[in-house]
C-alpha cells in the first residue's frame, strides 16, 4: 500500500523519538547517515561546551529535519476520488518545494538525503503517480508532467528514490533474509528532456542549469530561473565558448581559426561591458596616497608608569588637545627613564585603532626616530612653542582630512607611507625628503637631530 512506502522511515522516526541518542547515533552512521552526520557533532558540542551553542549548523540541521518530518505527517494518502481542494493543496506544496529546491540539493544542509528527505519523498510519491492534475487520467503516469512542471522536485525525488533503493540493497546484502528489511517496490521516476541538472557551488547565488547542445562549436548552457519555469517562458541562454576545443559527449571538435578569433572578440567585448556596468570604483590609488592620510598631533605626556607585565613598555597618559587624555603604550623603557618621559612634548599619531597591549588599552602611537637596527631611538619633538593638539602639516602637501582609523588599519596606510617617513641630513622630520613636518612654531625634528632615521 502507499502507507507501506514510508514504513521503515516512520518506524525509525518513532524509535528516534523514544529511544534516545544511542539510536539516533546508529541512524547517523555509515552507510545511512539519516541525520546528515550531525548527531555526533551535536553530542560533541554538548560534552565540550557547557553553554551548548544551540545555533551551531548541526543543531539547525537536526531542527530542520524535525520540521520537515512534521510537515510530512500532514500529507494525506491520495484516494481514488481525491477532491479538488486536496489536489490544489498538493500542487501548492509541489510549487513551494520546486522553488525551495532551486538552489538546494536536499531539504536540509546535508551532503545526502536525510530521514526528512525520505519521509517527504515517500509521502509525495503516491501523489506523483496518481491524479495530481485533475485533467490527467488517473490511470496514466504523470511523472513526465511533474518533471516538466516541477523539475527541481523531480530531480530531488529521483535522487531520494535512487538513494533509498541503494540503502535497501545494502541492507539485504548485509543481513540474513529472515531479518532484512525489504522496501516495497518504489514507483519509477521517468526521465524528461527538461529535467534539471543541479550544480552545487559554494557561492552566494547557486543556480540550476539545463544543458542543451547546439550544432555550433561552442558549449551552450541555458540558465533557467524559477520564474521562467513557472511562467513556461523560454530560458535565457548564455554561450560559454571554450578557447580551443568543445566537448559534446565524448566527441571533441577543434575550433577553426575564425571561430577562435570570434570567441576572443566576444570575450573581450563582454569583459569591457562588465567594466562599464561596474562604474567607477572609489579607491585610493598608490600614487594618490600622501602623508596627509595620517593625523599627527602635538601632545605632552602628563603621566607615565611602567607596564606591570611587560619589561619594555611604558603606559602613558598624553594630552593631545582632546576632552580626555589618551592612553598609549610605548616600548621606550630601554631608551628613556621615567623622569625623561614625564612632561615631554611629543608627536602622536592619533588615527590608529585602539588595541589591547597586555591588558592596557593603547589608542595611538608616540612617534620616534630610530636607526636601521633599532639600537638608537630618539623622540620626534615639536618646537617648544607649538600648541598642544595642533595638527602637524607637511609643506607642499595638500593636507586633506586624515583617513578614519578603520581604513588606516584595513588599507595598511601607515605601512605604505613608512618607507618615505624619515629625518633628513639635519635630523628634520620629512616625507620623501622634500616635505618638511611643520607646526605653527616651526619644523619638527629628532630630539638629538638623528640624521636619515626612520620615523615610526
Amino acid at each position: 500500500s502507499s502507507k507501506a512506502n514510508a514504513a521503515f522511515i516512520e518506524v525509525a522516526s518513532l524509535f528516534a523519538q523514544f529511544c534516545g541518542m544511542s539510536l539516533l547515533n546508529a541512524l547517523d552512521e555509515t552507510p545511512y547517515y539519516l541525520l546528515g552526520g550531525c548527531s555526533e557533532s551535536v553530542n560533541t558540542n554538548n560534552d565540550n561546551n557547557d553553554n551548548n551553542n544551540s545555533s551551531s549548523p548541526s543543531c539547525l540541521v537536526l531542527a530542520a529535519i524535525g520540521s520537515w518530518m512534521s510537515l510530512a505527517s500532514t500529507i494525506v494518502t491520495p484516494s481514488a476520488d481525491s477532491s479538488s481542494s486536496s489536489v490544489d493543496k498538493m500542487d501548492s506544496l509541489l510549487s513551494y518545494l520546486n522553488t525551495y529546491l532551486t538552489n538546494r540539493c536536499f531539504l536540509t544542509a546535508s551532503p545526502q538525503p536525510t530521514i526528512a528527505d525520505y519521509d517527504m519523498a515517500f509521502s509525495i510519491l503516491p501523489h506523483v503517480n496518481s491524479n495530481v492534475n485533475s485533467n490527467v487520467n488517473s490511470n496514466s503516469n504523470v511523472n513526465s508532467n511533474i518533471a516538466d512542471k516541477y523539475p527541481n522536485v523531480n530531480r530531488w525525488l529521483s535522487v531520494c528514490h535512487s538513494a533509498a533503493t541503494h540503502l535497501n540493497s545494502i541492507s539485504n546484502n548485509n543481513t540474513s533474509s529472515s531479518s532484512s528489511i525489504v522496501l516495497p517496490s518504489l514507483p519509477s521516476i521517468s526521465s524528461s528532456t527538461n529535467a534539471s541538472v543541479f550544480f552545487h557551488f559554494p557561492s552566494a547565488t547557486p543556480s540550476t542549469y539545463v544543458p542543451t547542445y547546439a550544432s555550433t562549436s561552442a558549449s551552450t548552457y541555458a540558465s533557467t530561473s524559477t520564474s521562467a519555469q513557472n511562467d513556461n517562458k523560454k530560458p535565457v541562454t548564455t554561450t560559454i565558448a571554450t578557447a580551443a576545443t568543445t566537448n559534446i559527449g565524448d566527441n571533441k571538435k577543434e575550433l577553426t581559426d575564425e571561430e577562435k578569433k570570434a570567441v576572443a572578440e566576444k570575450r573581450a567585448k563582454n569583459k569591457k561591458e562588465k567594466k562599464k556596468k561596474a562604474g567607477p570604483v572609489a579607491v585610493i590609488a598608490e600614487e594618490e596616497l600622501t602623508i596627509a592620510a595620517l593625523d599627527i598631533r602635538v601632545g605632552v605626556i602628563v603621566k607615565v608608569w611602567e607596564h606591570p607585565d611587560a619589561e619594555k613598555l611604558y603606559c602613558e597618559e598624553i594630552n593631545v588637545g582632546e576632552q580626555n587624555v589618551r592612553q598609549i603604550a610605548s616600548g621606550l623603557r630601554p631608551f628613556y627613564n621615567l623622569e625623561q618621559m614625564l612632561n615631554r612634548r611629543v608627536l602622536v599619531l592619533c588615527n590608529l585603532k585602539k588595541r589591547n597591549l597586555l591588558g592596557f588599552p593603547s589608542h595611538g602611537m608616540v612617534l620616534c626616530a630610530s636607526n636601521h637596527d633599532h639600537t638608537q631611538v630618539q623622540f620626534v619633538v615639536p618646537p617648544t612653542n607649538a600648541k598642544i593638539g595642533e595638527r602637524v602639516i607637511f609643506d607642499s602637501v595638500h593636507m586633506a582630512e586624515p583617513q578614519p582609523e578603520n581604513k588606516v588599519a584595513k588599507k595598511k596606510i601607515l605601512e605604505k607611507l613608512a618607507p618615505d617617513f624619515m629625518t633628513n641630513d639635519n635630523g628634520i622630520v620629512t616625507w620623501k625628503q622634500t616635505h618638511t613636518a611643520m607646526t605653527s612654531a616651526g619644523p619638527c625634528h629628532a630630539l638629538q637631530h638623528m640624521p636619515n632615521a626612520h620615523v615610526s
